[in-house]
């Protein structure tokens, strides 16, 4: 699978550098596992967190909640495009080390 429009898509909230460089490392994603069935979901037995990015082009902000809603996840918020872990980093690892202290 291809994205269309990566640059703005995928990384609309990085500088033209950082857009530049990850561009480069983009891959197209194997099709093989899309229609395949989930074996285990870990959500079920430990709290998860979603991590809602208000500013993600792929993924509606409205999608994020309702994914959010059905695995019972805490939402937390904040300004990121998709790839959050890119362009807020620190804030990822905010949420996690947040989340594994409530365990």
């Amino acid at each position: 699978m291809h994205c269309v429009n990566p640059g703005q898509v995928l990384f609309n909230d990085l500088d033209e550098e950082a857009r530049a460089k990850w561009l480069k490392a983009l891959k197209p994603q194997p099709v093989e596992g899309w229609n395949g069935a989930t074996r285990y979901c870990g959500w079920k037995d430990v709290p998860s967190v979603y991590l809602v990015c208000e500013k993600d082009q792929v993924l509606p902000v409205e999608i994020q909640l309702q994914a959010a809603g059905l695995a019972g996840s805490e939402v937390v918020r904040c300004s990121s495009g998709h790839c959050v872990m890119l362009s807020m980093p620190e804030k990822v690892v905010e949420v996690i080390l947040s989340a594994a202290e409530g365990i």
